[in-house]
């Protein structure tokens, strides 16, 4: 699992920085709308046939609710097995 970001005022950047750790602070609500866009994400590679380090989805573009004030998710598919450890 990797985890990237932008500074923030920066989401123009070329590349995004490689975190080392992602804090998230989130209601009880918002845990259950998390688990429910990662469970859709991974629904949504295993019936097509995603582009490693290209394919990905938005929480922005499947959370109707979501609006400019709140940061997005972007789930990138990556191969199984393709990192090194």
């Amino acid at each position: 699992m990797k985890a990237f970001g932008y500074m923030r005022g920066e989401q123009e950047a070329e590349q995004p920085l490689e975190l080392q750790e992602i804090a998230l602070s989130l209601s009880a609500d918002e845990i259950e709308v998390l688990i429910a866009f990662l469970q859709n994400s991974k629904m949504r590679f295993a019936a097509s046939c995603p582009t490693p380090g290209q394919s990905h989805l938005h929480l922005r573009d499947w959370w109707k609710d979501w609006n400019t004030t709140d940061s997005d998710l972007i789930v990138v598919y990556d191969e199984p097995g393709a990192r090194k450890q």
